[in-house]
């Protein structure tokens, strides 16, 4: 907070954190909504199949 009551182009600090909460809101939930649109291509690391320990 102190660097927002610093920041010249900053006037009402408590103002400019609640816009910054809400615009992060929104950005979580467009993550949220686009997060599944090309499928769960991540893959837990302790699956087997990957590489790794095979011998």
């Amino acid at each position: 907070m102190t660097i927002l009551k610093n920041h010249p182009f900053v006037e009402d600090a408590e103002a400019e954190l609640k816009q910054l909460e809400k615009e992060e809101q929104g950005n979580l939930e467009k993550m949220n909504q686009y997060g599944g649109a090309f499928g769960n291509n991540l893959k837990d690391p302790d699956d087997s199949g990957g590489e790794g320990d095979e011998e």
